[in-house]
């Protein structure tokens, strides 16, 4: 199985859940019971954007369920760097403060014309991009809804923090109390902007250990790296689950495209495929692979 879950309250013909269901761990308990519903094990979990803030608390929270982890362009370090907590706007970037601002106010129309002005700088994943065509929400189907995510860091009345039971001060990682011990972890980047400081030592770390974590700069290409060099990544990819079904004694895997889609008020939308193995995929949506 191939599956591939949008994040809860990205999708503009849904409407806006209560703020109490729009936070991180609400996402992560949602994912898994997509993956109970679905009887799904030895999980390849693929990640990306806002996504992969979701996928790596999922992760941690859920060890037993990952057969490996590939994370694009957004990544996690060791506990020596910490993000903004909650109640503070000072640490987060001018582009989250925009978001989070336009979510807590329910400003459609200031969130639309913020990602408007992307398309002069190429910040979008295409020129012409529209999330949902003709469900009158404006010019490219954009949300306030879709800044829940970026809110969760600075939130008060539910701290992301709090939703552990390890105290902060206990977490191995910045985002999380800790990573699978046992899952390989491949990390696809493009530029430093989003790189933390001991990142990448740490996963050449894990590579030197486990023999087949590793970290790759994608040459030529910016946050988007699986559309502006597909080829690419689809070929490390490919390369890096051979090399980890050699490490599991499993046979090779053959990666399809999306064949079938869900949708889901309550636990997002979600896309389905058939694969040789699982794969969960999560992005600004979010995805499971099962390979």
């Amino acid at each position: 199985f191939c599956v591939a879950p949008s994040l809860q309250n990205y999708h503009p013909d849904v409407a806006r859940l209560d703020d109490s269901e729009l936070l991180w761990s609400v996402a992560v308990e949602k994912m898994h019971a997509v993956i109970t519903e679905l009887g799904l094990t030895d999980i390849t979990l693929v990640i990306f954007d806002a996504g992969a803030l979701i996928g790596y608390q999922l992760a941690s929270v859920y060890p037993e369920l990952m057969l490996r982890v590939v994370g694009m362009d957004i990544g996690f370090a060791p506990t020596t760097h910490v993000p903004a907590f909650v109640g503070t706007l000072d640490d987060v970037t001018p582009f989250q403060v925009a978001i989070i601002n336009a979510f807590v106010d329910d400003d459609d129309a200031t969130i639309q014309a913020f990602f408007e002005s992307f398309r002069t700088t190429f910040l979008l994943p295409c020129l012409d991009c529209e999330i949902s065509p003709g469900n009158n929400t404006g010019p490219n189907g954009v949300t306030a809804t879709l800044g829940w995510p970026q809110y969760g860091f600075v939130r008060t009345d539910y701290p992301w923090t709090e939703a552990f039971d390890t105290p902060v001060a206990d977490f191995e990682f910045n985002y999380m109390p800790s990573f699978p011990a046992d899952a390989p972890f491949l990390f696809l980047w493009a530029s430093e902007h989003f790189i933390f400081p001991g990142q990448l030592e740490w996963i050449d770390a894990r590579g030197e250990a486990d023999g087949v974590s590793e970290q790759m700069q994608i040459e030529d290409s910016d946050h988007w790296v699986m559309l502006r060099q597909a080829s690419q990544v689809n070929d490390k990819l490919a390369s890096w689950f051979a090399a980890t079904d050699l490490v599991f004694a499993e046979p090779s895997t053959t990666m399809i495209e999306p064949s079938t889609t869900m949708d889901s008020a309550e636990s997002g939308d979600a896309a389905a495929s058939i694969c040789t193995h699982t794969a969960l995929f999560i992005s600004m949506m979010v995805f499971v692979l099962k390979i």
